[in-house]
């Protein structure tokens, strides 16, 4: 399925930029501060680089990917699901 190959693709990148030394990273981490002092640098360091290491990890991403079944739906008008939220591929 093409989504699943485009959002595993995009792990990479995103994993390489949250575990980065980089002065936009940097930023992001002073603004979140900035904004909430409850978001600590260290600790928001530390945050980011266990969701590079523990969420962002291509392989566990694919395992977790694959015990989803994914359905296309159809309906006749052009809101899915009849303008519902659908759960559909969000339950094993």
């Amino acid at each position: 399925m093409t989504d699943r190959k485009a959002f595993l693709g995009s792990l990479p990148a995103l994993k390489a930029f949250l575990l980065s030394d980089t002065p936009e990273r940097e930023e992001i981490i002073q603004r979140a501060y900035g904004a909430n002092q409850w978001f600590v640098p260290s600790f928001t360091i530390q945050a980011l680089e266990a969701i590079a290491n523990e969420f962002l990890d291509e392989e566990k991403c694919r395992k977790w990917i694959e015990s989803y079944v994914f359905i296309q739906c159809h309906t006749k008008d052009s809101s899915p699901d009849h303008g519902r939220q659908s759960a559909i591929g969000w339950f094993p």
